[in-house]
């Protein structure tokens, strides 16, 4: 599924106020049911459902998590396999593991940081649940 700006609303969805204003990492969980957007300049991850596209909008989304409290902009994500962790990468030096609650959501203050990185900003690569590489 190619996504096109079009695809990400300005406005509330499900009673939440979206607004993306810098969409920059996507992935999808692993029946690709959610597929997370990460809005850096909102310091939020949303969760929408994919099958929710209407007149190129999402009409189905939640706020997945808010790392606005680090101070850092999200950038990228991914999900392991097991779809119990997100990965976030931040544009300064963190890489936040974070558990998936069962909502799909994953509070920011459930989530564990990792420092001491560059400017992390391409996805986390998972193997078998082990962190790989950061490029």
């Amino acid at each position: 599924m190619a996504l096109h700006r079009t695809v990400f609303s300005s406005g509330p969805i499900n009673g939440i106020d979206t607004n993306f204003v810098s969409e920059a990492g996507l992935a999808y969980n692993f029946d690709n049911s959610i597929l997370y957007i990460v809005d850096y300049g909102n310091f939020k991850v949303y969760g929408c459902n994919p099958s929710s596209i209407s007149g190129g909008y999402f009409s189905s989304c939640f706020e997945a998590t808010d790392i606005s409290a680090s101070g850092n902009l999200p950038w990228a994500i991914t999900l392991n396999e097991k779809n119990t962790f997100a990965y976030i990468t931040d544009y300064v030096q963190s890489v936040y593991a974070c558990p998936i609650a069962n909502d799909g959501s994953f509070p920011f203050n459930t989530c564990t940081t990792i420092s001491g990185f560059i400017q992390p900003v391409t996805t986390a690569i998972l193997y078998q649940d082990s962190f790989l590489r950061l490029d």
